[in-house]
């Protein structure tokens, strides 16, 4: 598939009027936030925790959630906290415990479901296991709104419901006895993307309005850094309440009193006090998910609860063990679709393909590695580990990956689902064998239009004597950055190649060195770039192009600001 780089619409000269101290990065980005008055951008700049968050009672249910959960505690009622397996769902069940211990509450138990032996959600295993437990109340996390047959076992039980959820909800609600979800239709709330452990936080919220226990008033605030973690890690838009919610979260990071979040910081070389959304995004969020990934749900859930250092820091080595070995098995699926799709001048549509030892809990991490090498759709599927049905990760940077699933035949999968760029499925050892065919059958289909090209968009073209620590501070006002308030990519045009250098494990990574005209270096990265055949044949004096955004590392203390390169051209 061809790319196209476009430039994005620049600023009208009425902003210029209205902003005279602004230079033109400054204006534009302005411009792309719709920041239209100096009182917009002091908004925006300055969020205000009591301006921001917005009354949690908005919520349809919230009242009657929050009442529920006072009866629990009061009455000493026994209580289950379950949430999804994913940062989202452990943060959302996180907050839950460490409230519930704060007020002296201690009759409840935590359970992050086993991705392979219990799957995704509120299952029929989870379900049975509550009726030998007999609570009197489940709180369901990042999950539960699609579970109706599930809640409906337990309400037939005397086993009530509260459900904490942001997924869209079906046509039929479940059973509950409540239903916290702003995408319901019958809810008012006004903000629609908080994340789970965001709308667990709203729960909280309104249960202090109602019953302080004598806590001080705004002791929720502390719960702020797994919520900020959360909503980072789970790429919900960073405009309105989350915004608010990841500034205010980051800050409580930067002091967070957690051991497990400190021995990960140390084992990471984090600086607790200069914490970015970057370090959560790239860092702490993924060494969180590798545990879930690899069967070992528990682990991260019980690292970001415990008040202990010394069993932090075994939790971190444990995590850390995860890690490593999820890194060897996405490098095995990696190598192996590289070795079965070698030519890349002669690739199909789509790279669908798989292999009955690969783990399932690794095939999304790949996926988006290998999209970033092929640029082209990726299903991958796998049957490793001990689930028995094969199941799929798929990603795609322009097609929908929904409607090709849903243009198969409708017995063609067992289940799939996801989102525009991204999705999952199962499907059975019967199909499996024309998986490729007729993946990529669909896409011949759709992509009969030879013209068909990814457009990538760039801020505005710079040069690199442009680049220095003023410029980035002017960019860092608009952070922290992610989904819905992205980092603005550049366009740097005419750069000579002076020195590269391979790195990570098998030369994954390049560092490319360039030199600005008054002879100072700025380095360039190439994530997961650098086994590129083009790239491969660089030398010094090549000419290149990048799209970039600009970002400032203090990797091993050593502070340096470069190019985080999205794409790139050679010019030869």
């Amino acid at each position: 598939m061809k790319k196209k780089w476009v430039l994005k619409k620049s600023y009208p000269p009425s902003l210029a009027k209205k902003f005279p101290d602004e230079d033109e990065v400054g204006r534009q980005m302005f411009f792309e936030r719709g920041l239209k008055t100096a009182e917009a951008g002091n908004k925006f700049f300055n969020p205000d925790y009591e301006r921001d968050l917005h009354d949690p009672f908005q919520h349809k249910d919230m009242e009657k959630a929050a009442q529920r959960i006072i009866r629990a505690v009061k009455e000493g009622e026994k209580m289950i906290i379950f949430g999804d397996y994913d940062a989202d769902g452990m943060c959302g069940v996180a907050v839950f415990s460490d409230f519930l211990k704060k007020i002296g509450f201690a009759n409840f138990e935590t359970h992050i479901p086993d991705r392979y032996q219990e799957g995704y959600g509120l299952s029929q295993k989870a379900v049975e296991k509550f009726m030998e437990l007999k609570p009197a109340l489940v709180v369901t996390i990042d999950c539960g709104v699609t579970n109706l047959q599930e809640i409906e076992k337990l309400h037939s039980h005397n086993i009530e419901v509260i459900v904490i959820d942001h997924h869209l909800p079906p046509p039929k609600l479940p059973e509950a006895y409540a239903i916290i979800d702003a995408k319901r239709e019958d809810d008012d709330y006004p903000y629609e993307y908080l994340c789970g452990a965001g709308a667990a936080f709203k729960v909280i919220q309104a249960i202090l309005k109602i019953d302080s226990f004598g806590l001080p008033l705004g002791w929720e605030k502390w719960l702020l850094d797994l919520v900020g973690i959360a909503i980072i890690a789970d790429m919900v838009p960073l405009t309105g309440e989350n915004r608010a919610l990841v500034y205010y979260g980051l800050r409580v990071a930067q002091k967070t009193r957690r051991p497990g979040l400190l021995a990960l910081y140390r084992k990471l070389n984090l600086n607790p006090s200069l914490i970015t959304e970057e370090d959560i995004a790239f860092s702490v969020a993924p060494y969180i998910n590798a545990a879930s990934r690899m069967g070992c749900e528990t682990t991260s859930f019980d690292l970001l609860v415990t008040s202990s250092l010394t069993e932090a820091e075994w939790l971190v080595e444990k995590i850390c063990q995860t890690k490593e070995e999820q890194r060897r098995l996405v490098d095995k699926i990696i190598n192996g679709v590289k070795n079965k799709y070698g030519d890349l001048d002669n690739l199909p549509p789509v790279i669908a393909t798989g292999d009955f030892s690969w783990n399932q809990g690794v095939l999304g991490l790949s996926a988006n590695r290998l999209l970033e090498f092929f640029s082209r759709p990726i299903f991958l599927w796998g049957k490793g580990g001990v689930s028995a049905d094969i199941k799929g990760s798929a990603r795609s940077a322009d097609l929908n990956v929904v409607e090709i699933m849903r243009a198969l035949p409708e017995d063609f999968f067992i289940d799939f689902g996801g989102h525009h760029f991204a999705g999952g499925f199962t499907v059975s050892s019967e199909k499996i064998a024309e998986f490729e065919k007729k993946i990529n059958e669909v896409v011949s289909e759709k992509s009969r239009d030879k013209t068909r090209f990814l457009k990538i968009e760039a801020d505005k073209e710079l040069d690199i004597e442009e680049v220095d620590g003023r410029l980035f501070e002017k960019i860092r006002r608009f952070a922290p950055f992610g989904a819905g308030n992205p980092a603005p990519i550049f366009w740097f045009k005419n750069l000579e190649l002076k020195h590269i250098v391979a790195m990570g494990n098998n030369g994954y990574h390049l560092k490319l060195f360039f030199h600005k005209p008054n002879g100072e270096e700025l380095t360039a990265i190439l994530w997961h770039k650098g086994l590129r055949p083009e790239l491969q044949n660089l030398t010094v004096g090549s000419k290149l192009e990048f799209l970039a955004a600009i970002e400032l590392s203090r990797y091993n203390g050593r502070k340096e600001l470069r190019l985080a390169v999205k794409d790139y051209k050679i010019n030869k």
